[in-house]
């Protein structure tokens, strides 16, 4: 049995992943033996059900919804998000087909749970949950709705969690019908508990990624965001902090990263800090990340179309895709890689020319930042993003010479993001936020607003 469970969401434009760190009743931690393929982002209907499956597999004779993730963050303010129904598509409304792919991402991982022997039991197991959220740090309606609504959504999961148990969640592969699905998420809606959450709903993004929220009274469902960079960094800023026993100085017991998490939809960059007091107490910090960059792996496989297209070959997204992951010698050094790399740095450099840490980045006896790259389309064989983007880190850094020294940006370089499991880097890429959301220890994690070097004050 288990009797704390720790899930990761991440809930992708083109495919979802989940992690997740668990207790048994003898207070032995374990994670997932195995996991299968990640899941398809696209809601297929057959009928009057849906249904979402792994990523690759045939579907045929279904109307498809692709994107619902891009569609909640490029129409927040369009038609009503429970209400407004999809009928030449999913037929569900795009608060419903949210709950829908998030639900299906903890039903799977409860599965995972169920067949290595492991059973999250009703009433009994504590279940937390942390959902990723790019970084929509800015205050313009636009991304204050789109918080919203994905608040929303998180809600209603949390709720059906509460009220029908964790493996009562639909599954992948599972076909749901329509009007059933309406009728779940509209009793969870409708409940006192809901609306009081909605009430209390944080608008400011920092209150957002810091608070825990609960649908019932017993605490036994908890659920929290986090930003996405945050979440792909966290495994690695525990691995790169060196181990007390090796740690002979005081900078020893520092690290300094800079993640940068390039997904499918979006590109995120975050810096986050960690270190430990002479009581072994370990501190994590991040601070605010850089606004969502809307340019990352979609929009390469886009470019990698189109350069075919204009030599003559015609070739769908889907193809693009398979071209973009297996034969990037085809196509890695054209110009239009350049543009699309270039855009990723720029707005790299442009984030840490304003980091606000004016104590520990550049603190000279620290060694310098070190910078990870993270997500599907950042693990990409054969570009030069890795090497672009150290090099717009370094220049950046030198632009802030009145507080970061120059043997900081000598030292700052790009290190390889590894976890113990899954063996294949590129999935471990791929996976980086879900692992990340899904450690027992994400919550030591922090968000400051800044970090400014203390001065003393001389007694007279």
């Amino acid at each position: 049995m288990i009797m704390t469970f720790w899930v990761g969401v991440d809930w992708g434009t083109h495919s979802s992943k989940w992690w997740y760190t668990a207790e048994d009743e003898s207070g032995e931690a374990f994670e997932p033996r195995r996991v299968g393929p990640v899941i398809d982002s696209t809601i297929h209907r057959r009928g009057e059900s849906v249904v979402l499956v792994r990523e690759r597999t045939a579907t045929s004779g279904a109307l498809a919804a692709p994107r619902i993730k891009r569609c909640l963050i490029e129409y927040p303010l369009g038609p009503n998000f429970w209400e407004a129904k999809w009928e030449e598509s999913t037929g569900l409304s795009l608060g419903e087909a949210s709950a829908l792919s998030l639900a299906v991402i903890l039903g799977d991982a409860a599965e995972n749970a169920r067949t290595n022997g492991h059973r999250v039991i009703p009433g009994q197991t504590q279940i937390r949950i942390c959902f990723s959220l790019p970084n929509w740090v800015g205050e313009e309606q636009r991304e204050l709705k789109a918080r919203r609504q994905m608040f929303q959504a998180c809600a209603v999961v949390a709720g059906l969690i509460e009220n029908e148990g964790l493996d009562a969640l639909p599954k992948v592969g599972m076909e749901v019908p329509i009007e059933e699905w309406h009728q779940r998420t509209l009793r969870v809606r409708q409940t006192a508990e809901y609306q009081r959450v909605l009430e209390g709903f944080p608008t400011s993004f920092k209150d957002l990624v810091e608070r825990h929220f609960c649908l019932g009274v017993d605490g036994r469902v908890v659920w929290r965001l986090a930003a996405e960079s945050s979440a792909a960094g966290f495994p690695q800023l525990e691995r790169l902090l060196v181990d007390p026993a090796d740690a002979s100085k005081t900078e020893d017991h520092w690290v300094k990263l800079l993640v940068v998490d390039v997904g499918a939809g979006s590109t995120d960059v975050g810096y986050m800090v960690s270190s430990r007091n002479r009581q072994n107490q370990l501190f994590f910090n991040y601070l605010r990340p850089a606004p969502t960059l809307e340019w990352a792996g979609e929009k390469l496989t886009e470019m990698v179309s189109d350069y075919y297209r204009s030599k003559g070959r015609e070739m769908t997204l889907e193809e693009a895709e398979i071209l973009k992951l297996n034969a990037p010698d085809e196509w890695k050094n054209e110009e239009f890689v350049k543009d699309w790399i270039k855009r990723i740095a720029n707005r790299v450099a442009d984030y840490v020319v304003s980091v606000p840490d004016t104590a520990r980045l550049p603190e000279p006896t620290i060694p310098g930042l070190k910078i990870v790259l993270t997500g599907g389309s950042g693990a990409v064989p054969g570009l030069a993003l890795d090497v672009e983007v150290e090099n717009a880190v370094k220049h950046a850094l030198m632009t802030r010479r009145t507080d970061v020294p120059t043997n900081v940006v000598g030292k700052t370089r790009r290190v390889e993001g590894k976890l113990d499991w899954p063996p294949d880097p590129i999935d471990q890429a791929r996976r980086a936020v879900s692992i990340g959301a899904g450690k027992k220890t994400f919550g030591e994690l922090r968000y400051r607003d800044k970090l400014e070097r203390t001065v003393k004050t001389p007694l007279f």
